[in-house]
């Protein structure tokens, strides 16, 4: 990975408030254990106040870091309540994830084993890969992940 890709994945996660920061987590454990949280949870969960949950809420849906529908957080840390072209298997549980970035870099984050079934964006045909402790176990010869645009400002939603 480019170092300026790293630099701007860092700088994104700095900028986050405190507020922003334990949202984020919070509603992506949330996704990842197959319960999404709802955002009138978000107070009392996280012992935050109602002005610090609606500031932080509103600043993470404009930049496109969390997805809400129906008063309930569907989106957070690149994990996906709804589906995508982008299936995660982790631990036995199907989850869906905003790109393919995060299809190989939440299981190797979490350390886990996961098996990713993704589409080439350009002819779309089927990719899957196997991880183990972080790292690829088994992957397609031809199978790269492009990255080319590092402006973070960007919804992922939006552009994947």
């Amino acid at each position: 990975m480019s170092d300026d890709f790293l630099h701007a994945l860092a700088a994104r996660g700095a900028a986050y408030t405190p507020a922003e920061a334990a949202i984020t987590r919070h509603c992506f454990r949330a996704l990842l254990a197959g319960v999404p949280a709802a955002v009138a949870d978000l107070e009392h969960a996280l012992g935050l106040s109602r002005a610090d949950v609606q500031k932080a809420v509103a600043a993470l849906g404009a930049r496109g870091a969390l997805g809400i529908e129906h008063g309930v957080v569907n989106v957070a840390g690149g994990l996906s309540q709804t589906s995508t072209a982008h299936r995660l298997v982790l631990d036995g549980a199907v989850r869906h994830v905003c790109c393919a970035v995060d299809a190989v870099g939440i299981p190797a984050a979490l350390g886990g084993v996961a098996r990713v079934d993704s589409r080439c964006e350009a002819c779309r045909a089927s990719i899957t890969v196997t991880l183990g402790g972080g790292r690829p176990a088994s992957t397609p010869d031809s199978v790269v992940i492009w990255a080319a645009n590092v402006d973070s400002s960007r919804s992922v939603r939006e552009y994947t």
